[in-house]
Formats: structure tokens, C-alpha cells, sequence
């Protein structure tokens, strides 16, 4: 149950920094090429 709960911390932790990694380059593009 212990091991369960780690693997699922670690899957949330994972799937929120690629989304604040997705979120940055979206950012970054929005800024050097901004929509009308």
C-alpha cells in the first residue's frame, strides 16, 4: 500500500512538472511570437 501511494506521488510530481514545463515553452513561444 506504502509502495502504491510513493509510485502514485511520484507519477502526479512527474505529470505536474512536464505540464509546468509544457506551460513555460507555451509562455515563451506566446512571447516571442504573440497572437493578434
Amino acid at each position: 500500500m506504502l509502495d502504491d501511494n510513493h509510485l502514485f506521488q511520484r507519477a502526479a510530481s512527474s505529470a505536474y512538472a512536464s505540464m509546468a514545463a509544457f506551460t513555460a515553452a507555451a509562455n515563451m513561444y506566446n512571447s516571442f511570437y504573440p497572437t493578434a
